[in-house]
């Protein structure tokens, strides 16, 4: 994202950052997507470059440089749990 805003150009992501992103929302926390959980313990669940739009971001990248397969499917869940457990917070 950096990289496109400073309009330079950036390699694309390899067929293996699939699995990497996988495997990162993998070894999150379960707390992480509750309700009333830890989300907003995470580095990227704050504004900013590294705020929530890197997901979304992860998630066009794993489908159209890894392919949206069963583990894409399960991310897109899994965000959503996420994204879900943000907006209940009733402080934002």
């Amino acid at each position: 994202m950096a990289a496109k805003a400073m309009k330079t150009d950036a390699k694309r992501p390899s067929e293996l950052f699939g699995k990497v992103f996988t495997n990162y929302l993998r070894s999150l926390p379960a707390s992480t997507h509750t309700i009333g959980g830890t989300v907003m313990d995470q580095i990227w669940s704050r504004s900013g470059r590294t705020g929530v739009i890197g997901l979304v971001l992860c998630l066009h990248w794993q489908a159209v440089y890894s392919g949206a397969g069963k583990d894409w499917h399960a991310n897109l869940k899994l965000i959503d749990r996420i994204f879900n457990a943000i907006l209940a917070i009733p402080e934002l």
